[in-house]
């Protein structure tokens, strides 16, 4: 079975990340949902420490935008929160 990570603020809580596509759409999708408690958003696998936004978008630092989803699996499943991340995010796009 696999182990779940869990949120330190409320143990209650699963966090599922994903990668892929701009942040900003797909967290307002994930904040609409049902059983998603809170959402935070950042980058992943690049070069920079720190990137910058706009560092990020140009394509400057390898990263990909980010999304960590804290949900309540008493309210939606993860395969709901995979319907959600791919309606808008196309796996074989490379984006920033």
């Amino acid at each position: 079975r696999a182990t779940l990570t869990v949120s330190e603020r409320d143990p209650e809580l699963v966090l599922a990340s994903f990668a892929g596509g701009c942040f900003w759409g797909l967290e307002l999708a994930y904040q609409r949902m049902p059983g998603v408690v809170y959402t935070a958003v950042g980058y992943t696998q690049g070069r920079e420490a720190r990137p910058t936004y706009t560092q990020v978008c140009a394509g400057a630092t390898g990263h990909t935008e980010a999304l960590a989803v804290y949900y309540d699996p008493k309210e939606v499943s993860y395969d709901n929160l995979l319907d959600v991340f791919f309606k808008r995010v196309d796996p074989k796009e490379v984006s920033y």
